[in-house]
Formats: C-alpha cells, sequence, structure tokens
C-alpha cells in the first residue's frame, strides 16, 4: 500500500494555507518535498486558481470561472489544459524521485472522474515510494478513499490546532 495521507476540510476553510504551513514545517526539518499546491483566487467568492511547483516556484493559471476556448469545464469552473500537462509532468518527475514527499493539492471531482492528474494518481496510488499529502474537500474525502484504497487512519482533518500532531504523525510513516 502507498504511504499516502489525505488531508481534508470544507471548502474555503484554509486547506492549500494548512498545506503550505505542513510543507513550511517539514522543509525546516530537512525533508525534500515535490508536488504542487493550488491556490484560490479571488477571496471568498473564487474566480480561479493558479498551480505552483513546490519545488521550481513555477506558476500557471490552473482554473477559471469563466470559459475560455479549449478549457476543461468541470462544476463552475474551466481547467487550463497547459496546467493540467503541468500537474501530470509534476507528478511524472515525482514517480522518478522516491525520496521527495509528494503534495498534491487538490484531488477533486476532475480525478474522480478519471481527468486531470486521475491516471497519475492511480499509478501513484499502487506506488510503494515514499509519504504522499493529498488535499481534497470533506465532501468528496469518502470517494477519494474508495477510489484509492486510502484508510480512514491516513484521512487527517485540516486543523491548524493539529498540525504539530500531524508532523509527528507523518514522521512515523517515513
Amino acid at each position: 500500500m502507498a504511504n499516502i495521507f489525505l488531508f481534508t476540510g470544507e471548502v474555503q476553510s484554509g486547506r492549500t494555507s494548512h498545506m503550505e504551513k505542513l510543507v513550511e514545517q517539514l522543509r525546516l526539518r530537512g525533508k525534500k518535498l515535490c508536488g504542487f499546491l493550488s491556490y484560490g483566487e479571488g477571496g471568498r467568492e473564487r474566480t480561479g486558481f493558479t498551480l505552483v511547483d513546490l519545488e521550481s516556484g513555477e506558476r500557471v493559471q490552473l482554473a477559471l470561472k469563466q470559459n475560455i476556448d479549449g478549457w476543461l469545464p468541470q462544476g463552475r469552473f474551466h481547467f487550463n489544459p497547459e496546467a493540467l500537462t503541468r500537474g501530470r509532468m509534476i507528478l511524472e518527475r515525482a514517480k522518478k524521485n522516491r525520496e521527495t514527499i509528494l503534495v498534491v493539492d487538490e484531488v477533486g471531482p476532475l480525478e474522480l472522474d478519471g481527468k486531470g492528474w486521475g491516471p497519475c494518481l492511480d499509478e501513484l496510488a499502487g506506488d510503494h515510494r515514499g509519504l504522499q499529502l493529498w488535499v481534497s474537500r470533506n465532501r468528496i474525502m469518502e470517494r477519494v478513499m474508495d477510489r484509492w484504497n486510502i484508510p480512514q487512519e491516513r484521512v487527517m482533518n485540516m486543523d491548524p490546532e493539529l498540525l504539530d500532531e500531524q508532523l509527528k504523525k507523518l514522521e512515523r510513516y517515513e
């Protein structure tokens, strides 16, 4: 079984901010990380998302509310095929580098439908590499757990007060 931990929270509860703090603490402990974070834009009424590569810091527009020709519609957003390709490339690179902790922010309906980085996640879920930290919303958490066989004991709530406890738990699985 892969070492996947699923971090969950409600919509706009600070999932990415929590993961950013976790990433920062892991780096301070000398850990190498790869993967990406997806930052929301537009305040409480999200207008889009930007994908940020944790290794290079490169940013690319991931999704926007407005329809753009050639972008993939999912829910109320349209996803940039270039960003989806970039995300898959980041995940492919992670498969080769087993000494890094992989961060995937986030796993959503697109991936559950086998799109986005879903196919890469299928491969990573069967991989016995190092730690993988996936982010998802509470309302689809059980579907993510079922699809990628993530046990309940590997699910963590995105609560800032639990950060130190979460870091200790992750250290036991390295």
